[in-house]
């Protein structure tokens, strides 16, 4: 479960600082726009109309990043899985082994009933 944890937050720890660097970015490209349409500059209006094709590639390219940190998180998460299933195979395998070896010493205090079930 520790692993898990340590998992989910390593996944929730990287989309944090895209989520930051996106924010960053956005924050600084709005204030030079903002500042130009403050001017009522129709330079500005040109520009504004000239980033929305940054803006889309940004876009998909942070939607790409978000994408590739959870697809590895799931393979992550996968390994873990798969190594505690497997862990855990080995201890039912080995519980198994155990009580088939101590079984005789078992079975040997127990009376064997030679005649079956009884009939009423």
């Amino acid at each position: 479960m520790v692993a898990l944890t340590s998992v989910a937050f390593g996944c929730f720890q990287k989309i944090t600082e895209v989520n930051l660097k996106a924010a960053k970015a956005a924050f600084v490209g709005q204030q030079g726009v903002a500042a130009a349409l403050a001017a009522n500059d129709p330079l500005a209006r040109r520009l504004q109309s000239n980033l929305i094709q940054p803006a889309t590639e940004s876009a998909l390219a942070y939607t790409r990043q978000i994408q590739e940190i959870v697809a590895a998180a799931q393979v992550e998460f996968q390994q873990v899985i798969d190594a505690d299933h497997e862990q855990n195979g080995r201890r039912a395998q080995d519980y198994v082994a155990h009580v088939v070896k101590h079984l005789p010493a078992c079975a040997d205090a127990v009376e064997p009933d030679l005649h079956g079930p009884r009939r009423l």
